[in-house]
């Protein structure tokens, strides 16, 4: 108990914010910041102390374990012959982890320089780009009725490049000319708004499972809705930054809301697991997954083509606009 209450004390190698460069303020939180320009056995050390980025580093780091855990737990539930919904939740469990994953260690290491904070942060947006690739791939095979099938069938994984890149650029450039905390709520809704395309692309075939499918199941329903509330909920807290916004220094450690939103994300795609064992096991005749047959090698290089575009598109912006601006820094 003692080693748990001595874990709980604040870091003593922190800095309150008056000590801390503009661009790695953070709006409402008042102390525990890192110091810059040491060694990188003091960030990976970190791991094992209280600061302000110690619980955004852990919450993702199990929020992957969780995932995995819940991909396992599903396969479980899914009839052995259940292969297309098992291929599709490996791709999209992959998509998770690399989302996950990257913020756990762009959230370790970022508060090094500013040159590794701005090449850290648009590494994590590449991983912002994936997680919704990955969502709309689950809902495309499983989740959409035959009429929203094939409407965009022909054209799904190309759109869906378009959108994941879209999303990128989008959150890239927001951080990257709106980085002053005095800007930062403004920063936060035009991110929150470049994935809007994409959240209507998603929540449509949604709608469309959960309303216009005749033998809709009430489970189904719950899934459709929790995970409806949970988006939206992801966006206010990430837009918004609530609570540390409106009481500046009450949680700075704990509490703050990007440690929320990763709790959120996690609850998000496990619900998103669950949901897709849910349709399968009750599915009806107007599913696309009576009808579709996943290429799934044509899936995974959608993503590698997508990671590639986002990649070349990070190198361009590094040499543009990161190096002139962190120059002199």
């Amino acid at each position: 108990m003692s080693s748990i209450k001595q874990w709980l004390k604040p870091w003593s190698s922190t800095l309150c914010v008056e000590n801390v460069p503009l661009d790695l303020r953070e709006v409402g939180i008042i102390s525990g910041y890192r110091l810059e320009h040491q060694p990188w056995s003091y960030y990976i050390k970190s791991i094992f102390k209280l600061h302000n980025e110690t619980f955004n580093v852990w919450t993702h780091f199990l929020g992957a374990l969780a995932v995995l855990y819940n991909l396992k737990y599903s396969f479980d539930d899914l009839n052995p012959r259940e292969t297309k919904a098992r291929e599709l939740l490996v791709l999209f469990t992959i998509c998770c982890l690399i989302t996950n994953l990257t913020s756990s260690v762009v959230h370790l290491f970022h508060s090094k320089s500013h040159f590794i904070h701005y090449i850290g942060v648009l590494m994590d947006y590449i991983g912002v780009s994936v997680y919704p690739f990955g969502t709309a791939i689950l809902q495309m095979y499983i989740g959409a009725n035959r009429t929203v099938y094939y409407a965009i069938h022909d054209i799904f994984i190309y759109l869906n490049i378009c959108l994941g890149l879209i999303n990128f650029i989008g959150v890239a450039l927001a951080k990257l000319y709106l980085s002053h905390p005095s800007m930062k709520v403004q920063r936060k809704l035009l991110q929150a708004g470049s994935g809007v395309i994409y959240f209507i692309f998603i929540a449509y075939r949604d709608f469309s499972r959960a309303f216009l499918r005749p033998n809709c199941q009430m489970s189904t329903l719950g899934h459709v809705a929790g995970l409806g509330i949970l988006l939206i909920s992801m966006g206010a807290m990430y837009s918004f930054l609530f609570p540390e916004r409106f009481w500046p220094g009450r949680f700075d450690l704990i509490g703050h809301s990007h440690q929320m939103f990763h709790v959120i994300a996690t609850m998000a795609q496990i619900i998103q697991i669950k949901g897709v064992v849910v349709d399968v096991q009750i599915h009806g005749s107007d599913v696309a997954y009576d009808i579709s047959e996943p290429n799934m090698a044509a899936l995974y290089r959608s993503l590698y083509v997508l990671l590639f575009v986002d990649f070349c598109v990070l190198s361009v912006l590094i040499k543009k606009i990161v190096i002139p601006k962190t120059k002199y820094q």
